[in-house]
């Protein structure tokens, strides 16, 4: 039965760590998309300005 209940805490854990990971990696590359996409639209703002006050 201990173990038993070793194995089904070792597997709970390493699901919750898998999940983690897998929400980490998530997180950053949604960061990094948006990062992207806000440095592009910022780029293109800079550019339109540049453009206007010309």
């Amino acid at each position: 039965l201990d173990l038993q209940l070793r194995l089904m805490v070792a597997f709970a854990t390493m699901k919750y760590a898998r999940g983690l990971v897998s929400l980490q990696l998530l997180t950053s590359y949604v960061k990094l998309a948006f990062g992207g996409m806000a440095t592009f639209f910022e780029l293109v703002v800079t550019l339109l300005g540049r453009l206007a006050l010309t």
